[in-house]
């Protein structure tokens, strides 16, 4: 089983370059091709057209468009993912994108963290209680936290935890070296409790169509207790499709996170990425982009993986 994890896996990686090429060029011509021109929002709405040509000489953007892919792609192979035009003029997009990365990544990782732990305890303790006041008012609950948009949400976090409470700031303070603090909390919370209710409507779902298996039903019969038959018949056969919620939740966090950022002012990967299209940052939105493109392919190479691990029976090299 582990040489076809092996070759799998590789044979999925030698696909990266080619899809990456692809996202890239892609990419870049809508971004010099698309409205609005960096070089006018750097120069000012006074710029003469003199200054303005010498800005675009000065950028390289007089040059025909694909030199300056070629230009671009020599340089991300490289490791240079360009400089920024109108954010922080001159400044290398890796020197800025790296220490939102490092704001982001941890908040929303915890975030999906809580939200899939809780999530599936609450789905199972549904399931097994179907159709009692446990499982409409567990399920119930955790929807209504779902139903509210995350900037109302963060609102309500910092006028209950911050300003009523005084337990954590009511805004975000530092930069990425304050993360691992009380500057979480709010983020996580917000962006957890209204994650909680999908996860954990799935596993319900996935649960009861398990549970009327007839592994099952003979587990039960045997007398087994409740947590035996949920942990080792019935959890580890309804993991299997929450894989695939897990790899796509990963990029819907990041997408959320948005407003979380915006409104309680966290410096991370949402609110610089709205930034950078506003400023028609063309490197910093091509590099991001490239930067998706390639952990979704390997995040769902791992999704692959982790199929196999649950269920031997997969077959992945039908996919390949």
């Amino acid at each position: 089983m582990r040489d076809d994890l092996i070759r799998y896996a590789i044979g999925r990686l030698l696909f990266l370059p080619v899809f990456l090429l692809i996202v890239s060029f892609m990419v870049f011509y809508i971004g010099r091709y698309g409205p609005g021109d960096p070089v006018l929002i750097r120069a000012g709405p006074k710029a003469t057209e003199e200054t303005v040509e010498q800005i675009r000489e000065e950028l390289g953007f007089d040059r025909p468009v694909y030199v300056q892919y070629a230009d671009y792609m020599i340089g991300l192979v490289q490791g240079d993912l360009g400089e920024s035009i109108n954010v922080q003029p001159g400044k290398s997009v890796k020197d800025l994108v790296i220490p939102r990365i490092k704001i982001s990544a941890p908040i929303t990782l915890s975030a999906l963290a809580i939200s899939f732990s809780i999530g599936t305890v609450v789905g199972l303790i549904a399931s097994f209680r179907r159709n009692t006041w446990m499982d409409s008012g567990f399920i119930g609950t955790f929807l209504f936290f779902s139903s509210i948009p995350s900037l109302i949400m963060v609102q309500f976090m910092i006028m209950l935890l911050a300003l009523k409470m005084n337990l954590v700031p009511a805004g975000w303070s530092g930069d990425w070296h304050s993360v691992y603090t009380t500057n979480m909390i709010i983020p996580v919370l917000t962006i957890s409790l209204i994650s909680v209710a999908g996860v954990a409507r799935f596993v319900r779902a996935t649960t009861l169509a398990v549970i009327g298996e007839n592994y099952v039903r003979t587990a039960k019969a045997k007398g087994l207790p409740s947590w035996v038959v949920a942990t080792r018949h019935v959890l580890r056969n309804a993991l299997l499709p929450l894989v695939t919620v897990v790899v796509t939740a990963v990029f819907t966090a990041f997408e959320g996170s948005l407003f979380v950022e915006r409104i309680y002012g966290i410096p991370g990967m949402g609110v610089f990425m709205v930034d950078a299209v506003f400023a028609r940052e063309y490197d910093i939105i091509t590099s991001m982009t490239v930067i998706i493109a390639m952990l979704s392919v390997v995040s769902y190479i791992v999704a692959d993986i982790l199929y196999k691990s649950i269920d031997p029976r997969v077959d992945l090299t039908k996919k390949m």
